[in-house]
């Protein structure tokens, strides 16, 4: 077997590089070496340095990462530049060969202390200037300083005689040193960086710093992230990641010729046949080994290892095994024992529970078998090491994880390498009651420093031994749970109810768990389910219509988990950890019940003797627990068995089950008492009253239809008056076919004791009748376990009167007190009371059809209610009469078909009296509008159109013309609503036709306009032209007269309220039936056609006037001369045209009158006169000058003038 030391070639690298003593620089720069990614960052740095200015350069790494080796490497190369053929890169060689200029370094590793890093840059500037260059500078040591100015300075004094040489400075673990400031000093010396980057930018200087954190980026700096900020961008970072560090280790550490490699290649073969995913990986694991890669994530991640780089770690840990056989791998693990080897890290508040944990552990390995102990305390120290590092799945790892992150080879070779870890695992955790050592559901180890005790563990360790039958006693205890079962007469047998889902009740039987053993069960009730045990090797039931077996199957992973919930119980019992077991009882138990019921729903079977059917093809929802399973298909399974068997078992509204039958029963039977009025109970006593069969076809208590009662009395009756065993009764009524239960079965007999039809006797002798009943069960149905007889009532059967009583409408709460003798007087005066009013109503309807007959004989059935009237005679009123004390009851005691007769004559009599009420209060003055409406409607069949108004009035007169209708209550209803309908609907329409005929719609305002029109005015005037016809305009001036008296506006509806039409127009009584638009523009037509004839008439009657416009006034000849000239009438005919074409057509006398006869006349003889004188003068010439003509024809004309 090949040793690890001959598998690769072994080098203790130097542990640490201190560039204040660098000895060996070819050695520094020979052995660095440089990974692709430093490559391309070195290449950069290097051309950098070849220009004038400089962009400053931050190397980044952790303790051992290799950031002070790299100093030195570029230290060494800058002094002493020969060294660039050493350089094993070559493009860094390359780069490095390049640059034709020589450099002044300043190098030092800061040392932490309270000095400014300012100061401390200065003064070992001007100790290394001097003693390495001879070149002295003056620095200034008080004031403010300007940084930059004195860069430059000192620049100036490096480039004196050498013009391109440069300045570069170079300082180690920078972070170091300002981990140790106060705020306000890390800000002056962060703010001096600043500057250096900056003078880097702008001069021949550069700066190289190196520090484990990347102080711009830190979060402990966040307070100078703003500053930090403006400083980032002038500095290059050059990051030595962890591919890095790892080339360094496979390249200088863990070297190997290609015969080594070969080698390993072959010799990982068996790994790669347990760990495939090596395969892809191969060649890193071959260049790191032994170390597994996976050491140096977790390694430089942790924060215990400052001072202490993961170089030296695998330098350590190597030095160990290089004598050991292959295979073996250095992996993850060792990292704890290196955390429990240091003291100040051991102690950590974090890091002690571990260590103390792990020691525990480690102390109980030794109880696993000796192939396993290795192994296991490789997982636990690597569980240690993933909860420290915090940044797995749970600070853990599956079983397959850890294999492949351990490496470990199963010790048997025919067992996957998870598998064995999970064995391990496994068999450790129970050897250690799971101490400290947790798994999640999923699959995930870790350490867990809570778990003292796993007290699953301790669980699965219980139940590898439990006791016989405790699994199925465990399930049975769950269905007991779940199905409320309670105990029977055998021990895996209980009661059990199903209910019936088509009468609202239920049946009572027997639910056996069938574990193969023990006694069969006997038969008890009207069914059987029998649950098979799971466990059952063979069951004794067999199924039948009235025997459901039901089976199923658990599959393995359901039975573990019963036996862990077995074992929790167990140990709950035996008092260990009593409220820890009790919670895992709890948690154990509910997940194997959603397992069990699972289970059930993809196996379970269902057997009742004619075929057998799986559970799921029975219900339609899944179920959650098996109440809900059972609630489901006990019905379907059993309901067709209840129905042939029990056919004349009441059927209820309500749902009655064995566990609320005595409470609804006790309910009922106390409403019932305590009201006595059956109308007045809640609907659930009365639908129980009715499911019985105890109320009669109003509603009315009764025991008259109930087939149970009937039994009862006929068994009383056939007792001679001698007591008959209750018990006796409720035996035979649950049997078929009836199946009462015993409390409906007490429930008749009490109605029937109620009812004064029987008495009971108590245990005891005390009897108990109608009287007594409410004090006996008014408070329930207990009191009944205490009858044990009844008999019949020896006095008489008070339900005839009852019924009669009923019939005539008598409140039920009265007539019950028909069965207490001391009440019955309460009874008669209802009874008596009810008697006048049917005399009263008799009366009543009587008077009221004569009056009917003489008023609406022709529109009312008057025949048909005289009919009704003959059946009033069914009411034996004279024997009413006679009922004035309570033994007169026995007087008025019918059967059943005389009290139905009388029943039904009494709801006549009712009808008929509510017709008569409501014809004369609501229907009478409907009826006689309606009438009126008809015959208006039947006159004017075209005027009044509207939607159903003639149907309304023609359903309406069929009611009344109904009898058997009107005594129908809603039928009246129906026909007042008719009626109303055809009153709104002739309103509706009388309306319309009014408004539009003769009211406001008519179009009066053509009216208005005619007779505001310039025709119709201008006619006015001619009409006193005498040459014209006047009849024509005299025929239009009547019609505007009788068109006028058509005219009814500001109708409104209520107008017709009584009488149906308008009181002011009688529309449509004095309604010519024209339009009134059409009528208006008729008239118009007429009026022009007179104006035209009466234009052409004046015309032609001017011409042949025209020589007597010498005998007009000048400004009526000027009138009648415009008229002749137009050719027709002015638009506006004047008083004045009338005049002038009158006195035109006028026989005129022309009367010449000169100035001189009329001075020689009245101024004959005499110069000067008096005005009498003068006044009577000239009065006898006028009459002589005119004497002998007519003074209208005379036109006096001046001699010599014109006319």
């Amino acid at each position: 077997m090949a040793k690890i030391c001959e598998l690769f070639n072994f080098e203790r690298i130097r542990e640490v590089v201190d560039i204040d003593a660098i000895t060996d620089k070819k050695a520094m720069v020979e052995n660095y070496v440089i990974s692709p990614s430093l490559e391309e960052y070195l290449v950069h740095l290097f051309q950098d340095l070849n220009s004038s200015t400089h962009k400053a350069a931050q190397i980044i790494g952790g303790y051992g990462s290799g950031k002070s080796h790299l100093l030195a490497f570029i230290i060494s190369l800058l002094t002493e530049p020969g060294l660039v053929r050493s350089v094993q890169n070559e493009q860094v060689r390359r780069a490095v060969e390049a640059m034709k200029r020589d450099f002044v370094v300043v190098h030092w590793e800061l040392q932490p202390n309270d000095v400014s890093l300012s100061e401390y840059f200065y003064d070992q500037l001007e100790i290394q200037l001097k003693e390495k260059y001879g070149i002295s500078i003056n620095l200034p040591t008080s004031g403010v300083i300007d940084h930059k100015k004195t860069i430059l300075q000192i620049l100036e004094k490096v480039k004196e005689g050498h013009p391109t040489r440069g300045l570069v400075v170079v300082i180690d673990e920078i972070s170091d040193f300002l981990k140790q400031k106060t705020k306000e000093k890390l800000n002056q010396d962060v703010q001096f960086l600043r500057v250096l980057g900056q003078a880097a930018q702008s001069c021949d200087f550069m700066f190289i710093g190196a520090m484990q954190e990347h102080i711009f980026t830190n979060p402990k700096y966040v307070d100078e992230a703003e500053s930090f900020g403006r400083v980032a961008e002038r500095f290059q970072v050059i990051t030595i990641k962890r591919e890095d560090i790892k080339r360094v280790i496979a390249r200088r550490v863990l070297k190997k010729t290609a015969e080594q490699r070969l080698r390993l290649e072959e010799l990982f073969r068996e790994y790669v046949h347990y760990f495939p995913h090596l395969q892809a990986g191969l060649d890193e694991y071959i260049d790191l080994f032994p170390l597994h890669p996976y050491v140096i994530q977790v390694f430089s991640e942790l924060p215990y290892f400052e001072k202490r780089g993961v170089i030296q770690f695998t330098i350590q840990e190597v030095e160990q095994i290089l004598d050991r056989d292959f295979p073996f791998l250095i992996t993850y693990d060792r990292i704890y024992d290196e955390i429990a080897s240091k003291h100040t890290v051991k102690n950590l508040e974090t890091v002690s529970p571990v260590v103390n944990a792990i020691q525990t552990l480690e102390s109980k390995v030794d109880l696993l078998e000796p192939r396993h102990q290795d192994t296991a305390r490789k997982i636990i120290k690597a569980l240690a090491v993933l909860r420290l590092y915090g940044k797995s799945v749970n600070n853990g790892a599956t079983a397959e994880e850890l294999a492949n992150t351990l490496l470990l080879l199963p010790g048997n070779r025919l067992m996957e390498a998870a598998d064995e870890i999970s064995l391990v695992l496994k068999n450790f955790r129970r050897v250690t009651d799971g101490q400290f050592i947790n798994v999640t559901s999923d699959g995930y180890y870790f350490l867990d420093l809570n778990l003292t005790i796993d007290y699953d563990q301790v669980i699965r360790r219980r139940a590898e031994n439990l006791p016989e039958d405790s699994l199925d006693e465990e399930i049975l205890s769950i269905l007991k749970e779940q199905l409320l079962l309670e105990e029977g007469a055998a021990r895996y047998a209980f009661r059990d109810t199903c209910e019936w889902s088509g009468r609202r009740s239920f049946r009572e039987g027997t639910f056996v768990y069938e574990t193969g053993k023990g006694e069969v069960v006997r038969a008890d009730g009207d069914y059987r389910i029998v649950f098979v045990s799971p466990f059952c090797a063979g069951n004794r039931y067999p199924p039948a219509e009235n025997c459901a077996v039901i089976s199923g199957s658990l599959p393995p992973e359901a039975i573990e988990q019963l036996k862990l919930a077995v074992a929790a119980h167990l140990l709950f019992r035996e008092n260990y950890q009593r409220s820890i077991m009790e919670k895992k009882y709890a948690s154990l138990k509910k997940k194997f019940v959603e397992m069990f019921v699972q289970a059930w729903l993809e196996t379970g079977q269902v057997n009742i003797g004619k075929a057998q059917k799986g559970i799921k093809a029975l219900i339609v929802r899944e179920f959650s627990n098996f109440d809900e399973l059972f609630t489901e298909i006990k019905p379907q399974l059993f309901e067709d068995y209840f129905n042939q068997k029990y056919p004349k078992h009441p059927k209820f509204t309500q749902r009655i089950t064995r566990d609320n039958i005595m409470g609804e029963f006790g309910a009922a039977i106390k409403e019932l008492l305590s009201k006595g009025n059956v109308q007045s109970v809640f609907s659930s006593t009365k639908s129980i009253l009715n499911a019985l069969d105890l109320l009669d076809a109003q509603g009315n208590l009764s025991t008259a239809n109930s087939e149970i009662a009937a039994a009862i009395l006929e068994t009383a009756r056939a007792a001679g008056g001698k007591v008959v065993a209750v018990e006796d009764f409720i035996n035979r009524f649950r049997q078929t076919p009836y199946g009462y239960d015993r409390w409906m079965t007490a429930f008749v007999i009490i109605v029937l004791t109620y009812n004064g039809e029987i008495v009971l006797r108590a245990a005891g002798g005390t009897l108990i009748s109608s009287s007594e009943v409410y004090d006996t069960f008014g408070s329930g149905l207990e009191a009944f376990e205490n009858i044990k007889y009844l008999a019949i009532e020896s006095d008489f059967n008070p339900q005839p009167v009852i019924n009669l009583m009923l019939a005539l409408g008598i409140d039920p709460g009265i007539t019950a007190k028909m069965r207490v003798t001391a009440k019955r007087n309460e009874a008669l005066q209802a009874f008596r009371t009810r008697y006048l009013e049917i005399k009263e109503q008799l009366d009543f309807v009587r008077k009221k059809l004569e009056t009917l007959a003489l008023n609406a004989g022709n529109i009312v059935d008057v025949n048909g209610l005289r009919n009704y009237h003959q059946k009033l005679a069914d009411i034996p009123i004279d024997k009413f009469e006679q009922v004035k004390a309570p033994n007169d009851f026995k007087k008025v005691v019918y059967d059943e078909a005389a009290i139905q007769k009388i029943g039904e004559a009494y709801k006549i009599l009712q009808d008929l009296d509510h017709f008569y009420k409501m014809y004369s209060e609501r229907l009478e003055k409907e009826v006689e509008y309606a009438r009126e409406v008809r015959k208006v409607v039947e006159e004017y069949p075209g005027l009044f159109l509207t939607d159903g108004l003639k149907e309304f009035l023609h359903e309406a007169f069929a009611v009344l013309a109904d009898s058997s209708r009107l005594v129908n209550r809603s039928e009246l209803l129906s026909l007042l609503g008719k009626l109303q309908q055809a009153r709104q609907k002739y309103v509706t329409a009388y309306y319309r036709a009014h408004e539009k005929c003769v009211g406001e719609r008519a179009g009066w305002n053509k009216l208005q306009e005619l007779t505001a029109s310039q025709t119709w005015k201008n006619l006015l005037l001619l009409k006193n032209v005498t040459v014209l016809n006047k009849y024509p305009l005299a025929r239009v001036e009547n019609e505007i007269s009788v068109l006028a008296t058509q005219r009814c506006e500001g109708f409104k509806v209520e107008l017709i309220e009584k009488s149906p039409l308008c009181p002011r127009c009688n529309f449509p009584k004095s309604f010519r039936g024209e339009n009134i638009g059409q009528w208006i523009a008729n008239l118009e037509d007429e009026l022009e056609d007179i104006f035209r004839e009466w234009e052409e008439t004046i015309l032609a009657e001017v011409k042949n006037y025209q020589d007597n416009l010498d005998y007009l006034e000048a400004g009526e000849r000027e009138l009648i001369l415009q008229v002749m000239k137009a050719g027709k009438l002015p638009p506006v005919v004047t008083e004045d045209l009338v005049v002038a074409l009158n006195n035109l057509f006028r026989e005129l006398v022309s009367v010449e009158v000169s100035p001189a006869e009329l001075l020689e006349a009245v101024f004959a003889g005499a110069r000067v006169m008096d005005y009498f004188t003068f006044e009577r003068r000239l009065n006898a010439w006028k009459q002589k000058l005119v004497a002998g003509h007519d003074l209208d024809k005379v036109r006096i004309k001046l001699a010599g003038g014109e006319a």
